[in-house]
């Protein structure tokens, strides 16, 4: 059974976790504007052995809501908004260069805090960002699209130039609403595109192809979302409420194009909200308390075998947004004034480790991975199933695999493996590995 740990508390702020080093060494994570005391927001790069943090950058009004690492050029960007010289809020990206903790920030000169950017995904295939504003209603001032609930293209090698970024669609009124919805999360799964869309009551989940992404058809659009779709390279999943008041778990296995359902049991009757993570085959669900402020109960859901898990309780009532590194989640749990940052471990009683046959090869070449599975003691352990994911584009907060490319089965060596034909484009891979025992 996993096990449920209380890292750190924030005082007076609301933060998000965006990313664990690879060594699990630091976290990077981001303090929200709204609930400091000095009206600032930050990054902020956090020691996980000695605790001891070093401010990355601060800003007046700054808030990211969503960021994105970039495995190319380890750099994590983060979509947001702050005030620009003469302040005026002005949608923002930032980018911190993790070799060197260097910070570079481009603001877009004719948008508002009506363009706030929210939702955001890394597009591999074309190389650009694909994000989303916040929901109509907001400051218009010093903006050329005041209705908010679009849609941006930001190509990655030009960011620093907002010239070069495209406003190239804005989401209607769901049903009977009078304003735009904001567009609170983008997923890419395959050739497709999702997006979350979050209106004064209503939400959607709506689909385009990467290639028109002006063209959108709708999946889903009710009053019952829980406030996420998420992807990590093997399933899409959102959660919902059921017609018996209990959280459904709707997932996909196929970029989107057909769906399944699990009932998890949770009870909504009286606190609906809940936030969703995903680790491997497993959904973690975070049941928010917000209408009773009861402290929170976090739930371990295995898609593959359709059981539900009470992992355990939080000391506070809401939930925000979680990143993953190996054997750990790491989420963050707040009330009004006071932000918590919790660490959820696997059991790893099984090690895995992961080769290849050359450090370098050209481009299309191909190349041989070969994964070792062994025991807490060491002994090979034959007869498991491993798969196997290639690496070669931005990681999102939750999507952090890659694309599968193949599974093998141990031998009785505890090894399995696979070839695989390097991109035909020179560039850095990265694989890996996963037991899923």
């Amino acid at each position: 059974m996993p096990t449920l740990t209380q890292l750190f508390s924030v005082p007076n702020n609301e933060v998000l976790a965006a990313y664990v080093t690879e060594d699990g060494r630091y976290l990077y994570y981001n303090h929200l504007y709204g609930t400091d005391p000095n009206n600032k927001g930050r990054i902020i790069k956090r020691d996980l052995v000695t605790g001891n943090e070093t401010i990355i950058f601060e800003k007046s009004r700054f808030a990211a809501w969503n960021s994105v690492y970039v495995a190319k050029d380890n750099k994590i960007y983060f979509f947001g908004e702050a005030d620009d010289d003469q302040g005026v809020l002005r949608s923002t990206v930032v980018i911190v260069d993790l070799n060197d903790d260097s910070v570079v920030v481009v603001q877009h000169p004719n948008t508002g805090d009506c363009n706030e950017f929210i939702g955001v995904a890394y597009d591999e295939k074309n190389d650009r960002f694909i994000v989303g504003e916040r929901k109509g209603g907001a400051v218009t001032t010093g903006s050329s699209w005041p209705n908010g609930g679009g849609l941006w293209i930001i190509p990655r090698s030009t960011i620093t130039d907002p010239s070069t970024w495209q406003r190239v669609h804005e989401f209607s009124p769901l049903g009977s609403e009078s304003i735009n919805p904001g567009v609170t999360k983008v997923l890419i799964a395959g050739n497709n595109v999702f997006v979350m869309l979050n209106g004064a009551s209503i939400r959607a989940i709506q689909k385009a192809s990467l290639d028109d992404l002006t063209t959108w058809t709708s999946i889903e659009q009710g009053d019952s979302f829980a406030r996420n779709i998420l992807g990590n390279g093997d399933i899409i999943a959102y959660a919902k409420e059921s017609g018996s008041n209990t959280l459904l778990i709707r997932y996909s296995t196929d970029n989107g194009e057909t769906w399944n359902e699990y009932d998890t049991g949770i009870d909504l009757s009286t606190d609906k909200g809940s936030g969703i993570l995903l680790y491997g085959k497993y959904v973690i669900v975070i049941h928010a308390k917000v209408s009773s402020h009861n402290p929170a109960d976090v739930y371990l859901v295995d898609l593959e075998n359709q059981t539900t898990q009470h992992v355990g309780s939080l000391t506070t009532y809401d939930m925000l947004e979680g990143t993953a590194r190996h054997e750990n989640v790491f989420f963050t749990n707040r009330n009004n004034s006071t932000s918590y940052i919790y660490k959820l471990t696997f059991d790893t009683p099984r090690r895995l480790s992961l080769s290849t046959n050359k450090q370098t090869a050209n481009a299309g070449e191909v190349i041989t991975l070969t994964a070792t599975l062994t025991d807490d003691q060491g002994n090979p352990v034959s007869g498991e199933i491993i798969e196997f994911y290639v690496v070669r584009c931005g990681l999102s907060r939750n999507a952090i695999i890659g694309e599968k490319i193949g599974t093998a089965t141990t031998d009785e060596n505890g090894q399995a493996t696979i070839n695989y034909t390097l991109p035909t484009t020179p560039g850095k891979v990265w694989f890996r590995a996963i037991y899923k025992g």
